[in-house]
């Protein structure tokens, strides 16, 4: 029998182990999942997100560059057209020194941000949310790779799923959500080995952190419509 999604915190249950390793590995065998991942992991591409975020990068030209590294293989470029990537660029440039003030290290997690982080990172949301054809979804995706442990990936079937508003008041509340689910689904875990690495599928190279195994989570059960079948 399929385990139901979750929606409320009362439902996680110590079988969202077995349930997110198993999406992660499903996430992960469609080719275009790696786009995510490649900019972590190949040098050229983190090298620019680390220059951005220094301030060494120019803003429009870095957005342009994860239109075409980010946006263009998931499909997230029909409301984005080139000539609106100026405006994306300014509004990265206006949330680049809070994006600097976070630690790169994952000293600082999701699970760990406290109330006015959360605030700052809505903030942040709204500023991209606000730019003509980025739209709640973009704009969530445009912020994980500055932060990945940090910044949770939703889109507009995922935020009805929830019963969210697809805007900032809506994505504060995803925040919440999703952080609550991942401190409940860490208290499940028990070994030596991180949870992060059990949940890691095996052919990929990144050990992505647990915010963004539960955005590939509720992508491929909510999105991408594939129950879990233990």
């Amino acid at each position: 029998m399929a385990i139901p999604l979750v929606f409320s915190l009362d439902d996680v249950t110590s079988g969202i182990i077995e349930d997110l390793r198993d999406a992660s590995a499903t996430f992960w065998g469609d080719a275009d999942t790696e786009a995510f991942d490649d900019l972590i992991i190949k040098p050229e591409r983190a090298k620019m997100i680390a220059g951005f975020i220094a301030g060494s990068t120019n803003p429009i030209q870095f957005a342009e560059r994860l239109r075409e590294w980010l946006l263009k293989p998931w499909n997230s470029t029909r409301t984005l057209g080139k000539g609106r990537m100026q405006a994306v660029g300014e509004a990265l440039a206006n949330i680049r020194e809070n994006v600097a003030a976070i630690p790169a290290d994952l000293s600082l997690d999701h699970e760990h941000a406290d109330h006015e982080m959360l605030a700052r990172m809505v903030e942040m949301f709204k500023q991209l949310d606000d730019c003509l054809g980025v739209g709640p979804t973009i704009a969530s995706k445009i912020l994980a790779p500055l932060r990945p442990a940090l910044f949770p990936i939703w889109d507009n079937p995922i935020a009805d799923a929830y019963g969210f508003a697809l805007n900032a008041a809506g994505y504060h509340r995803y925040l919440n959500v999703t952080q609550a689910i991942a401190r409940k689904a860490r208290g499940f875990w028990h070994s030596d080995v991180s949870l992060e690495q059990y949940l890691k599928p095996k052919r990929r190279i990144w050990t992505a952190p647990l915010v963004k195994v539960l955005d590939e989570w509720n992508w491929m059960r909510i999105t991408g419509k594939q129950p879990y079948v233990p």
